[in-house]
């Protein structure tokens, strides 16, 4: 009797826990395929960088770029004083 209800519990359970690994995959999947962000977004973005950085340049300010803020993608561009020999963030 034992047997007949066990058998009966885990087929529907087995399915179940088998679509929704079906469905997570699926959602990784898509995930892995769609960028956080849109090309032509990223385009401008980096245009805004090399922008900020040629402005930089021009104006005749010397800058450093500080090793504790290099980030991927995200780094901080610090303005070196040459009166005291510091960086400011």
């Amino acid at each position: 009797m034992n047997n007949v209800v066990a058998s009966t519990l885990t087929t529907p359970l087995t399915s179940i826990v088998t679509l929704q690994h079906l469905v997570f995959g699926v959602c990784r999947l898509i995930d892995f395929v769609v960028p956080d962000v849109p090309q032509d977004l990223e385009l401008k973005i980096k245009r805004e960088q090399y922008l900020a950085k040629q402005a930089l340049a021009d104006s005749g300010a010397v800058t450093m770029v500080s090793p504790r803020f290099c980030l991927p993608q995200k780094a901080r561009i610090s303005i070196f004083c040459q009166c005291t020999g510091t960086a400011w963030p």
